[in-house]
């Protein structure tokens, strides 16, 4: 390892150890606005920790950190994924009460309508909804967190707006039954775990 990768690495292992490079890893920032379909937590956390654990471990062997360290990062990173899984799950049940609230559905209907394979934009035209009242409703909270943190100066107006359009193309999307291989699979995804939750708002394209 010549000295620019050295000083690369140990660049990368003190902001971990800051708090701040975990934070750049995808499956850490999982919590996303959209949910993804997410396996069982072991299953999701396992091969990515994995990964962190054999790259600690090289730095370990190189001195540039300590074991300590090195297992202070992999807590670290387990507990950032946890919040996020717990994020994704929050953000999927509001999804689900938002699509019950507003179609008059209870959540049987929904798992019914969902193994029959409609979309959302189904249900709401069986219901007499249309689309762009679900979506509305749907945007609401996503907008809602979207100013709370051009509040905390995380975002500007400007970058706000523009993540907002993003988003609501998306809902859009997915409340047809839209947005490819992932989201094609009518209220499977678009109710019980296409939308909703993927993490924090960055995540989701959203992140919202």
């Amino acid at each position: 390892m010549n000295r620019f990768q050295r000083i690369a690495r140990t660049s990368l292992a003190g902001a971990a150890l800051a708090g701040g490079a975990l934070v750049a890893v995808p499956a850490v920032a999982g919590a996303q606005e959209d949910d993804a379909t997410t396996p069982d937590a072991s299953a999701e956390v396992a091969p990515e920790t994995t990964r962190w654990q054999a790259f600690l471990d090289g730095l370990v062997e190189e001195g540039v950190i300590t074991e300590e360290q090195a297992d202070t990062l992999v807590e670290r990173l387990q507990e950032r994924r946890a919040e996020a899984r717990e994020d994704r799950e929050e953000r999927r049940a509001e999804h689900r009460a938002i699509v019950s609230d507003v179609l008059g559905l209870d959540d049987e209907a929904l798992q019914a309508a969902r193994e029959d394979g409609l979309t959302l934009a189904d249900l709401a035209e069986q219901q007499g909804v249309s689309v762009e009242t679900l979506v509305d409703a749907l945007m609401e909270p996503k907008l809602e967190r979207l100013e709370e943190r051009v509040e905390a100066g995380e975002l500007t107006e400007d970058e706000a707006a523009e993540r907002a359009a993003e988003i609501e193309e998306r809902v859009t999307a997915r409340v047809n039954g839209e947005g490819g291989e992932r989201h094609r699979h009518g209220v499977g995804r678009g109710f019980g775990r296409g939308l909703g939750g993927g993490g924090a708002e960055a995540q989701d394209t959203i992140a919202a």
